[in-house]
């Protein structure tokens, strides 16, 4: 059985700020889909197109991505990957680093816009996806303005870029730490195991170019 391999990226700042998120939804994910996941780390700049069906980004300070990762990044989504970026604990000096110096040069001319309810993210379209429409925000993000930052989505060639300012990774914990402008921990392993299920389909061979629908098709 191939079992889906997902890329951690890794870049010269903090990349891998929370490192035990990923091997704990890795079995998560296991349980609720009783499916397996292969989380590995590949540099960003090395991503190759059809390599992976899902990417992730994560981060907590400022960085200046570079061309390469740039380049890397547009053609991964060009192909039908799914990337998916999330600021780690709600860190907004990561996040205005991938609006400035990624989103806009990977991807120019095409703005992130909110998605909407029906986007398959957030609806239960397959097996062992929840329906995630109404979303649950940690206390300390619904005092801080964190009602006013929706998930927002980049469709771009086969592929998509999903980018959230509020925090999954520290979700993927299940730990309700206070200060930490995100989701609800369970709603955020919820939303992260609807992505990756939602990429699988799109991208049903592991590692090879993927015959994925248009973008208007998810």
């Amino acid at each position: 059985e191939n079992i889906p391999q997902i890329a951690r990226l890794q870049y010269a700042a903090e990349w891998d700020p929370e490192p035990y998120a990923w091997a704990r939804f890795r079995r998560y994910f296991q349980w609720e889909t009783h499916q397996g996941i292969e989380p590995i780390t590949v540099e960003l700049k090395d991503l190759k197109p059809g390599s992976v069906p899902m990417a992730v980004l994560t981060g907590t300070v400022r960085n200046d991505f570079t061309q390469a990762e740039q380049q890397a990044a547009q053609a991964y989504v060009q192909a039908g990957g799914v990337l998916m970026i999330d600021a780690c604990g709600g860190q907004t000096d990561f996040a205005k680093s991938v609006e400035a110096t990624l989103l806009p040069q990977a991807f120019e001319g095409v703005s992130p816009l909110p998605i909407g309810p029906n986007h398959p993210l957030l609806i239960a379209s397959r097996p062992h996806a929840d329906d995630l429409t109404h979303a649950l925000l940690r206390g300390y993000a619904n005092e801080n303005g964190g009602k006013d930052l929706p998930i927002e989505a980049i469709a771009y060639g086969k592929g998509w870029v999903i980018f959230s300012r509020l925090d999954l990774t520290t979700g993927l914990l299940g730990t309700q730490s206070w200060g930490i402008l995100g989701f609800d921990p369970a709603y955020a392993q919820a939303l992260m195991k609807n992505a990756v299920l939602w990429a699988e389909a799109r991208s049903p061979v592991p590692v090879a170019a993927p015959a994925a629908p248009a973008a208007t098709q998810p």
